[in-house]
């Protein structure tokens, strides 16, 4: 949904869904042994943002947008090492993960028709 600002100016929001593939990697290093986990994971979240485009005249236009994206929360399952007291090796344990994102990117456009 935009805004007409003059007749070269457009102010705009956007949203809605976002799609994410996520490789994480949690490497554990301890005496006398290291380990790690790997995951692979498709993640679904939100978007919401704003921009300004700007007719620069011919066809060709430049814009700035800012995006906020969220992938909200989730739980990933690791076996723990032997590092400490308090986690004996091979014990279940929940990492939580929260994933969110800032995008700002600029572009030059131009209209063919």
């Amino acid at each position: 949904m935009g805004l007409r600002h003059g007749d070269k100016t457009l102010l705009y929001v956007t949203g809605g869904a976002a799609w994410a593939k996520i490789d994480s990697t949690l490497a554990v290093i301890g005496n006398p042994i290291a380990t790690g986990v790997f995951q692979s994971d498709t993640r679904t979240g939100w978007t919401v943002g704003g921009g300004l485009e700007y007719a620069l005249g011919y066809g060709w236009s430049a814009k700035s947008e800012f995006l906020y994206v969220d992938f909200g929360n989730w739980n990933t399952l690791t076996n723990c090492v032997n590092v400490g007291t308090g986690c004996p090796t091979g014990t279940p344990t929940n990492l939580n993960v929260n994933l969110k994102d800032y995008i700002w990117r600029a572009g030059l456009n131009y209209k063919f028709w």
